[in-house]
């Protein structure tokens, strides 16, 4: 999947290209010791218009829809929302692109970012 997950200095606010306000996504979040698992439901987002931005210890996820609904054809409750999506979670801890893996299917992104381990002292 040609996800772009990258790290950058500060969060700015975005804004969708069309300067619309992002949408955010519906999604689900589970921490464990091993780190996160987030499923996003990203209706009409394909692998290339997700963008991963890492900022110390959050995850932006920004998701383009790569087309828009016509203007005179009804939608589904989820496609109703015409701007882009994006959604801000907090990690907990600290993560480099390395340890973010990505997947999408039919609809649903599903984003694993795993924790380093902590080291050992004796």
């Amino acid at each position: 999947m040609n996800t772009t997950v990258s790290r950058i200095d500060s969060p700015s606010e975005f804004t969708s290209p069309n300067d619309q306000p992002y949408a955010a996504p519906h999604h689900d979040v589970h921490a464990d010791r091993f780190g996160v698992e987030i499923s996003a439901i990203t209706p009409d987002v394909g692998p290339d218009g997700i963008e991963i931005l890492l900022h110390e210890n959050q995850l932006i996820l920004i998701a383009r829809r790569s087309r828009a609904v016509r203007p005179n054809w009804g939608s589904l409750a989820l496609e109703r929302a015409r701007s882009d999506y994006r959604l801000q979670i907090d990690l907990g801890f600290p993560a480099g692109p390395e340890a973010v893996r990505t997947e999408l299917a039919c609809g649903i992104l599903s984003i694993q970012v795993e924790r380093k381990a902590d080291p050992v002292i004796l």
